[in-house]
Order: C-alpha cells, then structure tokens, then sequence
C-alpha cells in the first residue's frame, strides 16, 4: 500500500505553512491555483466522521483564520473550500488519499472553476517561494 500523501507532506517540513496541537497546514505538491492549501488533522484520519467533535472544530476554526488571510491579507476576492472525506483518487498514476483534509482555494477575481483543471506540479522553489509570500502574513 502507498503512503498517504499528505502525511508524507506533513513530514516534509518544507510543505508545512502552519501547524498546531492537532492541526496541519500544507501546499500540495499538485496545485491548482495561487495558494491553494490543504488544512489536515496531524493524525492520519480517513473520514471526518471518525474526529472527536473537539478536532473538527479545530480543523474548521483553522479554515476560518486561513480563509481571512487569503482575503485580508493575500488579496484574495473570496475562498472557496472543499472537504474531503474517505479515500480520494488524485489522478490516474494511481495517488491515493485517504486523509480529511479541508481544500483551500483563494479566487482572485472571477470565481475559481477547478473541475477539469490540470493540476501544476510545484517543485520546492515554487513551495518555498510560496511559503515565504504565506508567512510574511502569518
């Protein structure tokens, strides 16, 4: 079986923007737009139905402050989120993630389609270039 994604992200420091008792903030490594983040419980959970009530309320009060950074401080117009729940297939290459994570996607101007966008593989200059711009705000 393949390692989770996102906790080998969350081992890669480099991907990490914030993180708390139980809470991660990282920048996927398959990107769809400008400071698009993914905000992850720190123990690997399949399914938000399996979080104490006290974590997924972290994990949404974690996507509000993130939400108002974008907005307020990155110039975002809006933010648009999605919540993934169970095993999600990332692609054809055969990723699999099978980790809740809350998506984060800032519009900048007119709203953000993602369906059928192609993902951008960022490499470690464009993640540190990125974390850089995030935590000067932070």
């Amino acid at each position: 079986m393949k390692e989770c994604l996102i906790c080998k992200w969350m081992r890669e420091k480099e991907n990490v923007v914030y993180y708390d008792d139980s809470i991660v903030v990282i920048i996927p490594e398959l990107s769809y737009v400008k400071y698009h983040l993914l905000i992850c419980p720190k123990e690997h959970i399949e399914s938000i139905f399996d979080m104490p009530k006290d974590e997924y309320i972290k994990l949404f009060d974690v996507m509000k402050k993130i939400g108002k950074l974008m907005e307020n401080k990155l110039g975002a117009d809006a933010t648009r989120y999605t919540l993934n729940n169970n095993h999600l297939r990332v692609s054809k290459s055969s990723m699999h993630i099978k980790h809740v994570h809350i998506q984060v996607f800032p519009c900048f101007g007119e709203l953000t389609d993602i369906t059928g966008t192609q993902r951008k593989k960022l490499n470690k200059e464009e993640i540190s270039e990125t974390k850089k711009e995030i935590l000067k705000h932070v």
